[in-house]
């Protein structure tokens, strides 16, 4: 579903080699927004037990700013690419809440596992 409206997406703009650059630069937000997040729930149980004190607030601040940023990120392009779908008449890829953080967040893993399970040339578990 979210592949396919990406594809729609770029089809829409295929013609304008410049907008479809930014489209695919704008998408990259989403991996990285869910790297994040994953980098710091995969690092917080070992912090939690084994750094204390300061040492312990100041890298778990750090890995809440990147992942804070990265999700900013993250809104930010679902908002653009919506509005980019809206300019050529195509269905946006995101139809949630665009100020509902967690609808945007699990948009964007939705649409990360999707990419990854729709891979050209991996074969598909027909189940």
């Amino acid at each position: 579903m979210y592949k396919e409206k990406y594809i729609n997406l770029i089809n829409a703009w295929g013609e304008d080699e410049e907008a479809v650059d930014f489209i695919q630069s704008t998408v990259s937000a989403f991996p990285g927004y869910v790297a994040a997040v994953y980098e710091m729930e995969t690092k917080l149980p070992y912090l939690s037990r084994h750094v204390k004190g300061e040492e312990y607030k100041e890298r778990y601040s750090a890995l809440d700013q990147e992942r804070s940023r990265r999700h900013e990120a993250a809104i930010s392009g679902v908002k653009t690419l919506n509005r980019l779908a809206e300019q050529v008449g195509v269905e946006p890829l995101f139809s949630g809440d665009l100020g509902d953080r967690l609808q945007v967040a699990a948009f964007c893993i939705a649409m990360v596992d999707e990419i990854f399970q729709k891979r050209v040339g991996v074969p598909q578990n027909e189940e």
